[in-house]
């Protein structure tokens, strides 16, 4: 882990948030070393927060951007930071960059004799991850080689490891939920997350004493990252209060596959986000599964679930928000001692129309009555951010503002 943690206020582009920069190889982007892998991240600290009294913990929303977006443009086009303003609450913006083993991305890049140091086994997972992976590596090697665009070109062309990939180097930023590795406690991504938390409460709390609600820490994201949201409801039940999945598929709908089967894993992403699961029921078994070792510490807790899809999605059809609220009554279900199939009704739901939508409202209730798992199916809404700002991407003026509802339900 990095020896010290730097501020830089000078980022242009978005000045408001703060750049924590840890001082790890003299890089100047914001990042966290988890092995071999790198994340960045962005952190949004309301000025109400910073200025007057610390003695009362604050809420954490943790927003999870979807494939091809960033920390900055998810936050424009969601607005969160706006109403964490009014509200009161801090905002983490985890960056899923893409940039897992640069390292050696880098090392073998200056190194190539490297190269036939490494077992067949090595050189296809390596290669497998600098396919998918290469337009972020190749460009956190031009940030630390600015005027050597051409000389850094020429090493990628030459390079005996990279030559055949060199045209095919492509990155979306996606966070990796189809990777099996990613669906469990203590493992991937969601361990990362988990312990970038950690250390932002870490450095709230020694720069500036702010202490974060431990009741009141949620995790929201869009896409890929709703699919990853609603995987740290499942693998961290006993971290985070609440969950919002804005346009995101089922708890383990990909199939557990080798991690270098990359073709088959990518078939059956696809065909999850067009067609959906084969039984949603059974994903929310398996959330149970995964949840029960969060039990074993801090006891059983349901899961309240805030879900919002639209009907004309075509990357994330409809069918995948209808899945994922049977999924989350089934999850909580069981949670509450319920065996077999969770008793579900998609008829009779409440109709709303807000900023030139309408939408219609399907709700799941706990033994208490208490509204556990919200559906709101958006008519017209495409793979967008309902009621967003055209500041950020993927948004959509119209409709239902998610970014107030998702904090309405969160508090």
């Amino acid at each position: 882990m990095p020896q010290s943690i730097l501020i830089d206020h000078s980022q242009k582009e978005f000045p408001e948030f703060l750049y924590v920069t840890l001082d790890l190889e003299g890089y100047s982007q914001t990042i966290f070393n988890h092995d071999i892998d790198i994340f960045s991240y962005r952190l949004y600290i309301p000025k109400g927060i910073r200025t007057h009294s610390r003695e009362k913990p604050v809420p954490l929303v943790i927003m999870l951007h979807g494939c091809g977006q960033t920390p900055e443009s998810f936050a424009k086009g969601t607005q969160m930071n706006e109403l964490a303003e009014k509200e009161n609450f801090i905002v983490l913006y985890p960056e899923m960059s893409n940039v897992a083993d640069w390292f050696v991305f880098r090392t073998l890049l200056f190194n190539p004799y490297l190269f036939y140091f490494l077992t067949p086994l090595q050189v296809r997972l390596l290669r497998d991850s600098i396919q998918l992976n290469g337009s972020m590596l190749k460009k956190n090697v031009l940030q630390s080689y600015p005027n050597s665009l051409d000389w850094v070109s020429q090493h990628l062309k030459m390079n005996p490891f990279f030559r055949d990939y060199y045209e095919e180097l492509n990155s979306t930023d996606c966070w990796n939920w189809f990777f099996d590795e990613n669906q469990h406690r203590e493992k991937g991504q969601p361990q990362i997350i988990i312990e970038i938390i950690h250390q932002v409460k870490s450095f709230l709390n020694n720069e500036y004493h702010i202490h974060i609600d431990e009741k009141k820490t949620y995790a929201a994201g869009f896409s890929a990252g709703a699919a990853m949201a609603g995987i740290l409801g499942a693998t961290y039940p006993d971290r985070f209060s609440k969950i919002a999945i804005c346009s995101g598929v089922p708890y383990h709908a990909a199939k557990p596959r080798n991690k270098a089967d990359l073709k088959h894993i990518f078939h059956d992403a696809v065909s999850v986000m067009e067609k959906g699961v084969e039984d949603p029921f059974a994903c929310g078994d398996k959330a149970f599964e995964e949840m029960k070792k969060a039990f074993k510490e801090v006891g059983k807790r349901t899961m309240p679930v805030l879900i919002l899809q639209g009907t004309d999605d075509s990357i994330v059809r409809r069918i995948n928000g209808d899945q994922v609220f049977i999924q989350w009554a089934q999850t909580n279900f069981r949670i509450e001692g319920g065996h077999g199939r969770v008793p579900i009704s998609f008829q009779n739901p409440i109709q709303a129309q807000e900023n030139g939508r309408e939408y219609k409202e399907y709700i799941y209730k706990d033994k208490s009555g208490y509204p556990l798992v919200q559906l709101r199916m958006i008519e017209g809404l495409e793979h967008k951010w309902s009621g967003g700002s055209d500041e950020g991407s993927y948004t959509d003026l119209l409709g239902p503002k998610a970014t107030e509802h998702i904090w309405k339900f969160f508090k």
